[in-house]
């Protein structure tokens, strides 16, 4: 047997091996990315809702529609996140009874424009009406 053809493919072996660890490795990557993206959007959203709950009913106005802009606005990322499959959809799914509620409880309250406006936080609706329509099919 040919030395060469045995350092040629062992050489090809070696390549595909590499290539398939740096696959997983990417792909363990996206993993991480994915987390730290949802952790971070997920924070927010929480740090301002608890700003709802401690501080909300004493703010002026003016800040109230910082707050309203800030937190409705951290939604409709989140919503784009999930919308356009930036997060892992086991990820997003855990959180659907949350946006449901932020929708309905939050969103359905506070939020002072008209909601049938579709161009006023359009990822978010689409996201709450995705998340209901696949709990209630039957509507």
């Amino acid at each position: 047997m040919d030395f060469s053809l045995i350092i040629a493919s062992v050489s090809s072996f070696f390549a595909c091996v590499g290539l398939l660890l740096n696959r997983w490795a990417v792909r363990e990557n996206n993993k991480t990315r994915q987390l730290q993206l949802f952790e971070n959007t997920f924070n927010n959203i929480k740090e301002t809702e608890r700003l709802l709950y401690d501080k909300y009913k004493k703010l002026d106005p003016d800040a109230k529609k910082e707050w309203d802009s800030l937190f409705f606005n951290t939604l409709e990322f989140f919503a784009f996140l999930v919308n356009e499959n930036h997060l892992n959809k086991k990820l997003s799914k855990f959180f659907n009874d949350a946006i449901i509620d932020w929708y309905e409880r939050i969103f359905m309250k506070y939020h002072n424009k008209d909601i049938s406006n579709p161009k006023i936080y359009p990822e978010l609706k689409k996201l709450y009406k995705l998340i209901k329509a696949t709990k209630n099919p039957q509507n």
